[in-house]
């Protein structure tokens, strides 16, 4: 319950300073490896995915090279 809410927040909080600081692409390639180092004590989150203004795949914690798909529509 709130528990794993804290924690979904405290992961989206780190991954969106990150994106501010840095940009997306920082959590690609190579970077991914630290996306999915933030869910390692978080197993109530399964993957994280991080799309562009338009619903374009940017990164997520599974796939260090994600193919441009677009999740707009979902």
């Amino acid at each position: 319950g709130a528990r794993a809410l804290g924690a979904a927040r405290l992961v989206t909080d780190r991954v969106a300073e990150a994106i501010r600081r840095e940009g997306a692409e920082v959590f690609r390639g190579t970077g991914q490896a630290g996306l999915a180092d933030m869910l390692r004590d978080v197993p109530q989150i399964g993957s994280i995915w991080i799309l562009d203004r338009d619903g374009f795949l940017l990164a997520n914690s599974l796939d260090p090279d994600p193919p441009r798909t677009s999740l707009a529509d979902r």
